[in-house]
């Protein structure tokens, strides 16, 4: 930081501290469901382990994709911390600058907000971007609905901002 300025780093590899300094992703995953399904543990891990700015290859970058693994990919992406194909870093900034100042999160399982829910405890396909957007993704092939688990809270609908008071 001699400069005064904040670099960009992207690194496969890892030691104690370089997510102070690094951008992280998960490495050449498969074109696959399960692979997209794996994205959310992994970087909810690297979330919890102090890398916040992660992410995995979109679409994936082993073997044939297929348009609606993509599509579902890309969905899912646009909450990552790191999406492979993005252009700016745009309103995660303030998330980044707190996850390197005071070591929070970025993007973190519903336990951390909810830790007297002990149903959110197991869920690994749902996560918080921030403390307050709930991510629920599509990740099964030709489905087109989603059960989603959310933990009583005063909520809002987006984007249509409407209040919903849920029970959990």
């Amino acid at each position: 930081m001699i400069l005064k300025k904040r670099p960009f780093v992207l690194s496969r590899s890892t030691f104690a501290g370089s997510g102070h300094y690094t951008t992280h992703w998960s490495g050449d995953n498969a074109a696959s469901f399960i692979d997209l399904y794996q994205s959310i543990p992994t970087i909810l891990n690297y979330n919890i382990f102090g890398m916040t700015f992660a992410g995995a290859e979109i679409c994936g970058f082993n073997d044939d994709t297929t348009e609606e693994l993509c599509t579902k990919w890309v969905q899912l992406g646009a909450f990552y911390p790191f999406m492979r194909n993005h252009n700016a870093v745009g309103a995660k900034y303030t998330l980044f600058f707190k996850a390197s100042t005071i070591s929070t999160t970025v993007i973190e399982p519903l336990f951390f907000e909810y830790p007297n829910d002990e149903n959110t405890y197991s869920i690994d396909r749902q996560f918080l971007v921030g403390p307050a957007i709930l991510v629920s993704p599509n990740l099964l092939p030709n489905s087109s609905t989603v059960h989603a688990y959310i933990p009583q809270d005063v909520c809002y609908d987006f984007p249509s901002g409407i209040q919903l008071t849920t029970v959990g």
